[in-house]
């Protein structure tokens, strides 16, 4: 059993409309704003100021009559919603939400194995593209510096002697030559160990700062990788969970388990929008496809008070509405309300075959109507076109009528009726069998009191509290006659 209370989702209701507009008096612009409250009463402010004395100027203004018909066009949409959110709760019934091709997609859906899942994922996701990855590598520089040679060693010391042994004086030719003979060859040695030591420490530096470089590449490299064959994982994933998911939900929507079902009805409170409190009792009975529904409504609906239209000035006209007329936009409410709620009870799972549904006044289980929906004939219903009360004739129902108004049925009849035409409905197609009021059977066993199997099916429907009874079909000859 699942119980739901709706809340109710009123319309809101439109106190004032305004409308504005400018104009020109004798001497001035000016600003107007003309309203209308819901009683059919215009107000025109001049620049704000209540019984301007520029109040003729603007009703003079050709805007004010444009203004007039404007606002109560306005008001009458704003009132004309108010009364539909009572008398047109029928015609926003949703129809199937998932119709017979979806059903068969689902029904696909439904039969998918985890393996059929994951192979659908292998071939449905994009793979990852490591192959546009490429690992980058550090290019070491090349030592720059230039080995030194005896000639530049040779150079450099024949400078350096012309300036040691200068003598404007004396020829030193000779000391110079000596100077560049003894250390050429320790000067060359020595400048050929420091460009090796300068390389050495240059090839040094590459290395390291390769290393650094390549590790660091190879770090971006390798997370590259991982980000774009994490991205696939968990890309695959979303992928397998929502069609999972959409399995599990196939699956509860086809097969209709009872925790599913009862979830379906106490999330009813996030999607109907009905003008008052209604608080839903279901019990489901999945093996036959059946959804038991009673329906709680407060004993006074406060519909509408006024109805409105616009008269050919272009001004509007409010009156209240005749008790027959609110007795009516009660009515349409009431009934309204089945045919509503089993749209959203229909879609809840296609194994929902039935539904019987009751309107009740309070707890004590008095009732307004009953009716019992198929599912197929429920959904080929125009709800935009329908007269709620005339369709329920189709159906199995109880329900009393009164001039104006939906009569209240005391609790034990309610039941009673109810059985009864729960024993009327299910006997409907047998060919061989009929439906008798316990007074026709009564009159037929006066006249055949030899007749037992009458006489055990009166008996049996006493004990249950049935009106009827189910009998065999010359008995409905054998009455003609009497």
């Amino acid at each position: 059993m699942a119980t739901v209370t709706l809340f109710p989702d009123k319309p809101q209701e439109t106190q004032t409309v305004t409308y504005d507009y400018s104009f020109n008096s004798r001497y001035d612009y000016h600003r107007a704003r003309l309203s209308l409250d819901s009683q059919g009463n215009y107000e025109v402010r001049v620049d704000g100021v209540e019984n301007s004395t520029y109040e003729a100027s603007a009703k003079r203004s050709p805007n004010y009559k444009a203004g007039m018909s404007y606002l109560a066009n306005q008001m009458l949409t704003a009132l004309s919603t108010n009364d539909a959110a009572y008398r047109d709760i029928y015609k926003n019934t949703v129809h199937l939400a998932i119709g017979s091709y979806k059903e068969l997609e689902m029904a696909d859906t439904a039969k998918k194995s985890d393996a059929d899942i994951e192979a659908e994922a292998d071939n449905k996701v994009k793979k990852a593209d490591l192959a546009s990855i490429v690992l980058k590598k550090f290019n070491k520089a090349t030592f720059s510096g230039k080995a030194p040679s005896k000639g530049e060693v040779e150079a450099s010391l024949r400078e350096e002697a012309d300036h040691k042994f200068f003598s404007v004086w004396k020829n030193r030719s000779a000391e110079k030559n000596q100077f560049v003979d003894e250390n050429e060859e320790a000067v060359l040695k020595d400048r050929q160990e420091k460009y090796k030591e300068l390389k050495s420490y240059f090839d040094k530096i590459q290395d390291t700062l390769g290393a650094t470089t390549n590790a660091a590449y190879l770090k971006e490299y390798n997370e590259k990788r991982k980000n774009a064959v994490d991205d696939y994982n968990n890309r695959r994933k979303a992928f397998i969970d929502d069609l999972k998911n959409r399995r599990d939900v196939a699956v509860g929507y086809l097969t209709g388990p009872k925790d599913y079902v009862d979830d379906g009805i106490k999330d009813l409170k996030n999607k109907s929008h009905l003008p008052l409190k209604v608080k839903l009792t279901t019990k489901y009975v999945q093996k036959e496809s059946l959804l038991n529904v009673e329906a709680t409504i407060p004993s006074v609906i406060p519909v509408p008070e006024i109805k409105a239209s616009v008269l050919s000035s272009g001004r509007i006209s409010i009156k209240s509405k005749l008790q027959r007329e609110k007795n009516q936009d009660i009515v349409l409410c009431q009934l309204g309300i089945a045919y509503y709620l089993c749209g959203f009870l229909f879609n809840i799972s296609a194994n929902i075959k039935t539904i019987r549904f009751s309107l009740l006044a309070s707890d004590n289980g008095d009732g307004y109507y009953w009716v019992q929906f198929p599912r197929d004939q429920f959904f080929t219903l125009d709800f935009s076109s329908i007269d709620p009360l005339l369709t329920l004739d189709h159906y199995p129902h109880v329900i009393k009528y009164g001039k104006i108004s939906l009569e209240l049925i005391n609790a034990s009849d309610f039941k009673a009726k109810i059985n009864d035409a729960l024993l009327i409905a299910g006997q409907a197609s047998s060919s061989n069998q009929t439906v008798l009021s316990l007074t026709d059977a009564a009159h037929i066993l006066d006249a055949m009191p030899n007749a037992v199997d009458l006489k055990k099916a009166v008996d049996d429907a006493k004990t249950k509290g049935q009106s009827v009874v189910v009998a065999d079909k010359k008995y409905e000859n054998i009455l003609k006659e009497l």
